[in-house]
């Protein structure tokens, strides 16, 4: 049973009530009523969903997304999450409580998923743990609300990267851990490759993860201030990091071919020992998660990964 989640983490990985909205209005544009679907879709708003967008693939314009996403109700729909009961969490009651979710399995195989700036994997963390269920791991889900790229802590009463790497420690020391798995988006990519590094996890996946950008100077000056000290680039350069140690875990990292700024971050690891770079031709989201979703390779992907 999964524990306790923040409320303000909830609050986000809800379905938007804008979306709801739009597809009661029946002067909506078609073009919102698409967007209104793919929001409800990530939020796991599966089923219900599906009736408003075969309405929508008789629109020409609307017509080609409208099949896609589709293609992604149907990869969905087992993990529909609009039933009674069918949210996996309850909400913390503690304000001052690490930002974090545990969904503990049993299992002696523990999962770090480090989400990304809206605080999901694409899809809401409810439904990413729907998809993560049938593996039977523990999955300990990371929210970063000072955008920190992880290395501010995660926030509540542990901050700095030592700090929060005692907390995981111990927390996967609850669950009997012997095999570490991280997984992380965006930002959430980042603090995979790095927190799995310096957890020597048995291996990591890391979809559209923003590697240079860490070493910005407002990242920066945010990292610094959230540490009460000055943080130079070397310190944050997963490159360097990577190449200092005698082994590091291997890495899978996933992003589209037509986005510059994701090639840009893939590349500066791609040419390391154990770092599998898996380039989608002709995708330009940040978002890789829905595409893979579409096409029905993230649930063999996943379960390649925690095979390794």
């Amino acid at each position: 049973m999964a524990t306790d989640i923040p409320g303000w983490v909830h609050a986000l990985n809800q379905p938007p009530s804008w979306s709801l909205a739009a597809l009661a209005d029946p002067a909506a544009s078609p073009e919102l009523r698409l967007n209104a679907c793919q929001n409800l879709i990530q939020s796991g708003v599966v089923h219900w969903t599906l009736p408003h967008l075969e309405a929508l693939r008789g629109i020409p314009e609307t017509a080609g997304r409208a099949d896609q996403l589709a293609m992604l109700c149907q990869a969905l729909w087992d993990c529909d999450l609009t039933g009674a009961g069918a949210i996996p969490a309850r909400l913390a009651q503690d304000a001052g409580a690490g930002n974090y979710w545990l969904a503990p399995a049993g299992s002696s195989t523990t999962l770090i998923a480090f989400t990304g700036r809206a605080r999901r994997l694409t899809v809401s963390v409810y439904l990413m743990q729907r998809i993560l269920e049938p593996f039977g791991v523990n999955v300990i889900y990371l929210f970063d609300p000072a955008d920190s790229f992880y290395l501010g802590g995660i926030g509540g009463r542990w901050t700095g990267l030592d700090a929060t790497l005692g907390l995981l420690r111990r927390l996967c020391e609850g669950f009997g851990t012997q095999q570490l798995y991280c997984l992380g988006q965006s930002t959430g990519g980042y603090g995979a490759l790095r927190y799995g590094l310096e957890l020597d996890a048995r291996a990591i996946l890391a979809f559209s993860p923003m590697i240079w950008q860490v070493r910005r100077t407002r990242p920066l000056a945010r990292i610094g201030q959230m540490l009460g000290r000055p943080v130079g680039e070397e310190e944050v350069d997963l490159r360097g990091l990577y190449r200092s140690r005698a082994r590091h875990p291997p890495a899978t990292i996933i992003c589209g071919g037509d986005n510059a700024a994701d090639l840009r971050s893939a590349s500066e690891l791609s040419d390391l020992p154990g770092i599998d770079l898996r380039v989608l031709p002709g995708v330009a989201d940040h978002s890789v998660i829905t595409p893979l979703l579409q096409t029905g390779v993230l649930r063999p992907m996943i379960g390649e990964f925690l095979c390794r």
